[in-house]
Parts: structure tokens; C-alpha cells; sequence
């Protein structure tokens, strides 16, 4: 065992040399460089895994691709997929070795370091990172197959990293094929994982942004933008704020707030200057272009283009130099150098990234006509509607219709080239004559079938509401005649009801007056107990009959003055009020209304009149009257008492008939009374009730206008 050991550390020192040696030997063979501090430290301790990382990380920020080849494998080689500290470093990796143009990485390497992984969370944040990375270089199998992956491992995981992570992936695959849409909803998805690290909140926030620009809610956008920019300042992730500075001056562009979007990219200079990191640097240049351009300044929009240009180049970002390469051809086409604004066209075209920009080919197309040279016009609009047909937003219709305009014309311009250049003014103008007749053909069409349809449902309409009309003035006679029938039974039956009341109320008499001096008390107290319950059955009578007829053939309203009102009620009232020392104060001048003076009588008298009846507390009753203007100019009227408040049981059926607070002194007529009184003039009527005080009776009286 002991020789066995000796053995094993002779073949691990024998194999250290040798490595040691062929990588001393590699580099002094590829440049004659002797290996630095940190390289040195990585040969003495391989193991290392974020020193071989870093070292990696030099190279590539030097773009030296010979160091990068040597240096590449090494942190996938040393680094334990299982240790969590090390699986951002082995991701790291690879996403750089596959967005390197001159490296390409085996997939049979990724697809074992996968099969080494058991996490199903980090599984599906690795197929993920893997897809994202080949989707940036535009490798669209390679990008499928591990997004393919990662859509298989998502039901699985269950970290709010790595799910987050998947779905902005899925919201920027949808977008860059111009599924706004779809997109817009995934990210929305995606921002409910709000237990993830604030890292990929932040990104999820600026993705969401980037959608609200797209929809043209420039104000929303804005407003996410700048909650980027400071939540990434709050929790110390500078290089996010980025993000944010960029979508902004997208915002402020598409808002056409140009002032803004030239102030908001110095910002965003500054602060990629203070974090030394110049990725996005390249668009924040065009952006201030393009601010320049808008205000008219070319001289300064061509300097910033330019600018971009320059920084996109040395930093190796193929969609920046794109985007300013795009911007100067159009400024060289709004200055009329149209051969220049080609080539940087041109140029762009040539630029192989993940947004296709297809405008470009259209932009080209109307350098072609304005020079006169329909074919190659014609060839640049068809790519223009190859590179959009995939689109699920794109509208097509004037691109075939302008495509095949140009194709029948250039076969025409073969025969005759200068014969279709005289006559092209008239052959836009014919297009333009047969698509506004058309659209008006097609309008006018519209609009008779719209009549015709709107006419048969008319029809039927008018149909149903005239059985309708029918039946209601069938129902309304019925009415009529129920009531009528009702008012005379209600007459005659309190005519014959109170003849015998009459006779009984006088044998009553009669009986006491011829027998008062045989009888006991107590036969002469049951003598004045019929007689006092025959005057109440006749008063109730009386009321009922009333009650019946309140509304009922009413003469036109007219203007009433609630002041002369109150005084009236005080006049009949007299005796009550001085029997029972009571007090009614009219504590505001109250309005003119359009009314009737019977029933604004009664409705105040019934009111008064039980304050001062029913009054429990033996005191002085105080009744005070007040009013207010509501919002719609109808009046609100309180009458205010101290008799000591109402029971709180019987509140919910005060105003319903024959119920009373004491029935010793009423029949519960009054209340009902006041509350068909309002209801007729379409108010509404309450009490309001403070224990052992009193109550305050409210009442509106609807829709009559105060005069």
C-alpha cells in the first residue's frame, strides 16, 4: 500500500512537469511571452477554479485569441460542476467561448458537463444560458435544441432564479421575432418571481420597459426606466443601471422628447466612464445621434454616429456597429448622398446578428427609385417582404401590392425604360384613384349593409314595442279600472262603516246619560272605554279614507312657500301646542318649492304633531325646523324634537301602516301618510334617532326644483 502511494505521487509530480513544461513551451512558441503573475500562479495550482477563470477573463478582455485558445478550457476542466460557487464560473465559460467568433465549442463537451448535473434547478438556468448564448451569435439549431432542453427541465425546477431566468429568455425570443404580444405577457409572467435575486428582477423590470416602449406607453415606460436605473444604484449593481439608461433614451426617442434623450445619453456616458464597462456604450452614441439628427444639428449627429462606430468596433459589438452604421446611411440620404448612404446600408446588411432589421432593405429600395433604377428597387423591396413575412405583427399588404407594382413595371421598363419613367406620376396617381375608389366601393357597402341589417332589427323592434304598447294599455285600463273601483269601495266602505259607529257611539251616550246614577265606576269607566274606542275607530276611518285618496285627482302644482306652510301648521296646531307648552322654532328662512299646499300641510303637520303627542320625557317639547339645498337643487328638510327618541325595534317599520310608537295615542297613520306623501313627489324620508333626546325626521322631496 505504502509502495503504492509513492507510485501515485511520482506520476502526479511527473505529470505537473510535463504539463508545466508544454504550456511554458506553447507560449514561448506563440510569441516568445513569458507567462505573467497570474499565469504563473495557474501552473503551480490548476485547481484553482476562479484564478483559471480570471485568467481567462484577461484574454479576453485583451482579444487575444492565441492566449484565449490556450487558456479556454481550463475552468470547465478544473471547476466541480456539483460545487455551487463554481457553476457561475463554468457558465461564464462557455457563454463566452461560443459568442467568440474565432472559437467554437464542441457540443458533445456541453452535453456531458449537462449530464454531470443533478440540480434540476441549475439544469434548467444551464440549458438556458447555453440557448441565450448561441441566440446572440445567431445560431438559431444550436440555440433551439438547448432551449428544447430547458423547456423540458422547467416542470421540474423549482428556484425563482432559474425560472425568471428562463422566461426573459422566452419574452426576448418572442420579441425578436416581433411577437410584441407574446412577449409582453411572458415578461409580465416572469415579474411574479419576486422572490428571485434583485439582479433578475432588475433585468425583468428594464425587459418590461422595453415593452411599454414598443406599444408606444412612452409614460410607463419612462417611469419603469428610471426605477431601474435607481433600483440598480440602490442595491450596488452599477453595470445594470445601463440598462436602464438605455431603454430610457429609447423612451424619450419614441416620445419624441428629444431634448431629454440627448441629456438622459451624457448620463449614460458618464456613468459607463465611472464603471469602465463600454457595453451598450456603442447605441448610447447612435441615440445621441439620433437626438441631434431629430433637432436638426447634423453636424453633431454625424460626429456621435461616427463616434458609435468606433467604440461598437473596438469593443467587438456587432448589433452597436449595426445600429450605427444603419444611422449614418440615413444621415447621408436626408443630406441627398445617396451612393454614401448605400454603402453604409450596405455595410449594415452585411452585419449577421439576431435582429434581421429588415427596414434597411426598404431604405435601399427608395435609394434605387429615386435614382431610377426599378429593378434593383424592385429586388431590395422583395427581400424587405421575405424578411417580414415571418412577422407575426407585419402588415404586408402595401409591400406585395408595391412589389408587384414594380415587378409588372420593370418588365414593362425592359421594352420601354424611358416610357416608364414619363409615365410613372401617372401610374401613382391611377393606384391611388383605384385604391381610394376601392376603399370607398368598399365603404359604401359597408355602410348600406350596415343600414339594411340596422333596418331589419328595427323593424323587429319597433314590432316588439308596439305588442308591447299594446299590453300596457291593456294592463293601465285593468289599472284604471281597479282603482276606480278601489277609491269607491274605500268611500262606501267607510260610509257604511261609520253609520254603525255613529249609532253605537250614541246608545253609548244615551245608556250612560239614563243609567249614570245606577251605575258603578267601574260600569261607567267601561261606558267611556267604548266611547273613547268608537271615536278612534271613526278617526281611524277617517284616516284611511284619507290616506286613500292623498294623491288622487290632485289639481297642478304651484308655487308653495314652506314658510307660510309652517305657519299654518302652527295655526291648526294651536291648542296641542299650548296644552303641552310646546315651542316649534324655524331656524332657516325655508325655500320655495312647486308643489301642493294640502299635502305639504299635512306632511308637516303629521311630523309636528307626533313630536309633540308622543313626547316621554315630561319636559318642554322643542321642535326645530331646518333645511338644506342638495346637488341636484331639490331641497332636504329636518325636524329636529327632544321627546326622548324613538324605540330602536320598531324603527325598521315606522312608516309602514298601523304601526305606532304608542298606541295609546296614535293608529299608525300619520308616519305612513308623510311617507306616501314624499314618495309622491319622488323623496325619500328617515329618522335619525339619539337615545333618550329625541329624533330628527329627514325628508327630500325628489326631483322639484327649488325656486
Amino acid at each position: 500500500m505504502t509502495n503504492m502511494k509513492i507510485q501515485n505521487h511520482i506520476w502526479l509530480f511527473t505529470t505537473t512537469v510535463i504539463i508545466m513544461i508544454f504550456l511554458i513551451g506553447n507560449s514561448i512558441a506563440q510569441g516568445g511571452e513569458v507567462p505573467n503573475g497570474d499565469l504563473a500562479y495557474l501552473e503551480k495550482d490548476s485547481g484553482e477554479c476562479s484564478i483559471s477563470y480570471s485568467i481567462l477573463k484577461k484574454h479576453v478582455d485583451l482579444n487575444k485569441p492565441d492566449s484565449i485558445i490556450q487558456y479556454a478550457m481550463n475552468p470547465i476542466k478544473v471547476c466541480n460542476i456539483q460545487n455551487q460557487d463554481n457553476r457561475d464560473l463554468i457558465i461564464k465559460t462557455l457563454d463566452n467561448l461560443i459568442k467568440l467568433d474565432f472559437y467554437e465549442v464542441d457540443n458533445t463537451l456541453i452535453d456531458s458537463l449537462a449530464h454531470e448535473i443533478i440540480d434540476p434547478d441549475f439544469k434548467l438556468e444551464f440549458f438556458t444560458e447555453i440557448s441565450d448564448a448561441y441566440l446572440m451569435v445567431n445560431d438559431e439549431k444550436n440555440s433551439e435544441t438547448y432551449w428544447s432542453k430547458a423547456k423540458d427541465a422547467l416542470p421540474n425546477a423549482t428556484d425563482h432564479n432559474a425560472r425568471i431566468l428562463y422566461y426573459n429568455l422566452y419574452g426576448f425570443k418572442n420579441f425578436s421575432k416581433g411577437n410584441i404580444f407574446s412577449a409582453f405577457q411572458i415578461y409580465k409572467l416572469a415579474a411574479t418571481f419576486d422572490e428571485a435575486d434583485m439582479k433578475y428582477q432588475i433585468i425583468t423590470m428594464n425587459e418590461l420597459g422595453n415593452m411599454y416602449t414598443s406599444i408606444g406607453e412612452h409614460d410607463k415606460a419612462i417611469e419603469i426606466f428610471k426605477k431601474v436605473i435607481s433600483s440598480a444604484t440602490a442595491s450596488d449593481d452599477l453595470d445594470l443601471a445601463r440598462f436602464g439608461y438605455y431603454g430610457l433614451m429609447n423612451s424619450y426617442q419614441n416620445d419624441k422628447a428629444y431634448d431629454q434623450l440627448i441629456e438622459t445619453a451624457y448620463k449614460s456616458i458618464e456613468h459607463q466612464t465611472k464603471i469602465e464597462n463600454n457595453s451598450l456604450l456603442g447605441y448610447t452614441y447612435c441615440n445621441l445621434g439620433d437626438g441631434y439628427m431629430a433637432l436638426s444639428k447634423l453636424d453633431s449627429a454625424k460626429h456621435y454616429y461616427l463616434k458609435g462606430i468606433e467604440i461598437s468596433l473596438a469593443n467587438n459589438e456587432y448589433k452597436e456597429l449595426k445600429d450605427n452604421y444603419n444611422a449614418l446611411a440615413r444621415y447621408h440620404k436626408k443630406i441627398g448622398e445617396n451612393q454614401i448612404a448605400k454603402q453604409y446600408f450596405d455595410k449594415a446588411i452585411s452585419i449577421n446578428t439576431y435582429f434581421p432589421y429588415p427596414e434597411i432593405h426598404r431604405e435601399i429600395s427608395d435609394l434605387w427609385k429615386m435614382e431610377g433604377d426599378y429593378k434593383n428597387a424592385y429586388h431590395s423591396l422583395h427581400k424587405y417582404a421575405e424578411a417580414t413575412s415571418t412577422q407575426d405583427t407585419a402588415n404586408l399588404t402595401d409591400v406585395q401590392l408595391a412589389t408587384q407594382i414594380i415587378e409588372d413595371s420593370y418588365e414593362y421598363r425592359q421594352e420601354a425604360e424611358a416610357k416608364i419613367i414619363e409615365t410613372k406620376r401617372e401610374q401613382e396617381r391611377l393606384l391611388i384613384i383605384i385604391i381610394a375608389g376601392v376603399i370607398t366601393l368598399l365603404f359604401i357597402l359597408s355602410f348600406l349593409y350596415l343600414l339594411y341589417r340596422n333596418r331589419k332589427k328595427l323593424q323587429k323592434l319597433n314590432h316588439k314595442i308596439l305588442l308591447r304598447n299594446k299590453k300596457l294599455d291593456i294592463a293601465l285600463g285593468k289599472q284604471k279600472e281597479t282603482i276606480k273601483y278601489l277609491e269607491n269601495f274605500a268611500s262606501v266602505a267607510a260610509h257604511d262603516l261609520k253609520a254603525p259607529i255613529r249609532t253605537a257611539s250614541s246608545f253609548a251616550g244615551l245608556l250612560a246619560k239614563s243609567t249614570s246614577e245606577k251605575l258603578s265606576d267601574k260600569e261607567r269607566s267601561f261606558l267611556n272605554y267604548i266611547d273613547t274606542s268608537v271615536s278612534k275607530l271613526s278617526q281611524m276611518i277617517d284616516d284611511l279614507l284619507s290616506l286613500s285618496k292623498l294623491d288622487v285627482d290632485l289639481p297642478p302644482e304651484e308655487k308653495i312657500d314652506l314658510n307660510e306652510i309652517v305657519d299654518k301648521v302652527k295655526e291648526q296646531l294651536h291648542n296641542l301646542i299650548k296644552e303641552k307648552d310646546s315651542e316649534i322654532i324655524l331656524e332657516s328662512n325655508l325655500p320655495k318649492i312647486m308643489g301642493h299646499a294640502t299635502l305639504l300641510i299635512q306632511l308637516f303637520q303629521n311630523i309636528i304633531k307626533n313630536s309633540i303627542t308622543h313626547n316621554k320625557t315630561g319636559k318642554k317639547t322643542i321642535v326645530k325646523i331646518n333645511h338644506r339645498i342638495m346637488d341636484d337643487n331639490s331641497v332636504a328638510i329636518q325636524i329636529t324634537d327632544n321627546s326622548g327618541g324613538i324605540p330602536k325595534f320598531i324603527l325598521p317599520s315606522l312608516f309602514d301602516l298601523f304601526e305606532s310608537t304608542d298606541k295609546n295615542n296614535g293608529n299608525g297613520i300619520g308616519l305612513a301618510t308623510c311617507k306616501k306623501i314624499v314618495n309622491h313627489y319622488g323623496g325619500e324620508i328617515w329618522v335619525d334617532v339619539e337615545d333618550s333626546i329625541g329624533s330628527t325626521f329627514n325628508f327630500t322631496l325628489g326631483e322639484i326644483s327649488v325656486i
